[in-house]
């Protein structure tokens, strides 16, 4: 898959929730014996698109004419074009926060990760490593899923000299702290190649960034990444304020009532494209294989940019009808067309009509 780098002084759409961008190429008119000109556009707008059962199971195939996608509370359409995401590269990064009380999830994380290769992990997938305590260290970027590699690269990460600052656990005059750590990585990642993914193990819990948890959820939008997060089972059901732990099933996801609105953790993971699972140690290798499979089966819906888009930032919603399936899609900027060179006879310009249309009803800004 190839990404397209645009020009900052371009005005874009940023959609609120999922997406990820192809090129349309269209050629130019051929000019003398020269070679043949082409003039690149953005125009196809592409949705990865994650749809599961409530305890994350793989649901039958879902007909493209049963997929809704409304713009801003705009009239609904199906989308144009659908595939399965399958086996296009994915490019991992791990947050392991060695700062709570992860550690029963920590210690048996490189083993479980490493079981992945080569059924999960494929040697085109590449992971990067993060640790965080005292500060925030990368440990490994963009090693090649390989059992020697996965095994190894947590193992150096959680043993690094500074991560825990004179003690072997936490003894930090300046920790750095989750929301920051996010925003750090989150610009880190922001231009490879693949679909981004960040893996986080942590309790969840942010008392004293200097970043906001609304920055930390914008970033993750502009970037298009995709977040899923492990956290261990006690501190999952204990972050439900409000709802008993019965309320929970084993694999995370709430079964009754609605998520406490102070769980931004949760929030973060389930607005950009994924969730949180409660694991115990013993399901760790179950989880982080459902998570791959999640991410290999998403649906990629694709539809030409809409005839009325407007720079800012826009809402997307994607539903299927008659379903209870849980629904997750990712953040986007979708750059405006170039003027000069839509004007540029050299250029062709795609004719395929959009079903898209934007409504009135634009995202709230988030506050926390």
């Amino acid at each position: 898959m190839t990404r397209q780098n645009v020009p900052a002084s371009l005005p874009s759409l940023l959609f609120a929730v999922a997406l990820l961008l192809p090129l349309a190429l269209c050629p130019a008119r051929a000019q003398d014996p020269a070679p043949y000109t082409l003039h690149v556009y953005t125009n196809l707008i592409q949705i990865p698109t994650l749809v599961v059962t409530a305890d994350f199971k793989q649901l039958p195939p879902i007909p493209l004419k049963n997929f809704n996608i409304t713009l801003d509370g705009g009239s609904p359409f199906h989308p144009t074009r659908m595939h399965r995401e399958g086996e296009d590269p994915i490019d991992l990064t791990i947050l392991l926060d060695a700062s709570g009380d992860q550690n029963i999830l920590l210690n048996r994380f490189g083993e479980a990760l490493a079981s992945l290769v080569p059924t999960y992990l494929h040697p085109q997938d590449r992971v990067t490593i993060y640790t965080l305590d005292c500060t925030l260290i990368r440990s490994f970027q963009y090693l090649p899923a390989s059992t020697a590699n996965l095994h190894t690269g947590v193992t150096s990460a959680l043993s690094a000299a500074t991560l825990h600052g004179t003690k072997t656990h936490s003894a930090c005059p300046n920790q750095l702290h989750l929301w920051d750590a996010i925003i750090r990585i989150s610009q880190g990642i922001s231009n490879d190649s693949g679909r981004r993914v960040l893996l986080i193990i942590s309790d969840g819990i942010d008392t004293a960034s200097t970043a906001k948890w609304s920055d930390a959820m914008q970033i993750l939008l502009n970037r298009s990444i995709t977040v899923f997060a492990l956290q261990d089972t006690y501190q999952f059901n204990n972050t439900l304020t409000g709802l008993p732990s019965s309320e929970t099933s084993r694999f995370g996801f709430q079964t009754t009532g609605k998520a406490s609105t102070e769980d931004l953790f949760r929030e973060l993971c389930r607005t950009n494209g994924g969730t949180v699972l409660a694991t115990p140690q013993a399901d760790m290798k179950h989880n982080l294989q459902n998570i791959i499979t999640m991410l290999r089966n998403r649906y990629i819906l694709e539809f030409p940019r809409a005839n009325n888009s407007e720079p800012g930032l826009h809402n997307i919603a994607v539903t299927v009808p008659k379903s209870n399936a849980f629904i997750a899609i990712t953040g986007v900027i979708v750059p405006m067309p170039d003027a000069k060179l839509l004007l540029d006879p050299t250029t062709v310009p795609t004719t395929t009509p959009s079903p898209a249309t934007f409504g009135n009803r634009r995202p709230l800004t988030p506050h926390p």
